[in-house]
């Protein structure tokens, strides 16, 4: 039902979305943003997917109407993850042993978590199958240690 990632570039984001349309994936591809807002990423994604069409010659069916960024889960700022996503990171590590970084994955996967929990008020309703991309940032974690509580 759903593809999800962070983005703070907005590349990850604009790959996946070319990439679905290009295979015909069911998923829809929604990536929670680590800095900037949703406007930011519909402009640049959709400047950057136009690159893309013109010089890899790809037809691809993409509207801005695409690009699902979902806001609100930055925290205090980039870089600068709140005590829930700490708290999020922990859990996941204790639980099943998968580590997120708090600037990127963390947040994101925060976010997802947190909007399948609102179930049709979220924005991830009837969530039935979720892909969680998780593009790295382990080396983020040692920076933040201190915030971190794996008791």
């Amino acid at each position: 039902d759903y593809i999800v990632t962070a983005t703070g570039s907005g590349g990850t984001q604009g790959g996946l979305l070319v990439g679905s349309k290009l295979f015909d994936l069911p998923g829809k591809v929604i990536a929670f943003n680590v800095c900037d807002d949703a406007a930011y990423f519909e402009k640049k994604i959709h400047e950057d997917v136009t690159l893309w069409q013109r010089r890899y010659k790809i037809d691809v069916d993409f509207q801005k109407k695409d690009i699902n960024t979902i806001e609100g889960y930055v925290g205090p700022g980039y870089g600068l993850a709140s005590k829930e996503v700490f708290s999020t990171i922990a859990e996941l590590a204790r639980t099943d042993g998968l580590f997120l970084d708090p600037v990127y994955t963390g947040k994101a996967f925060h976010g997802m978590v947190t909007e399948i929990l609102k179930g049709k008020e979220g924005c991830m309703p009837d969530a039935g199958s979720v892909l969680f991309i998780h593009t790295g940032g382990l080396f983020g974690v040692f920076p933040q240690q201190q915030y971190f509580s794996f008791g």
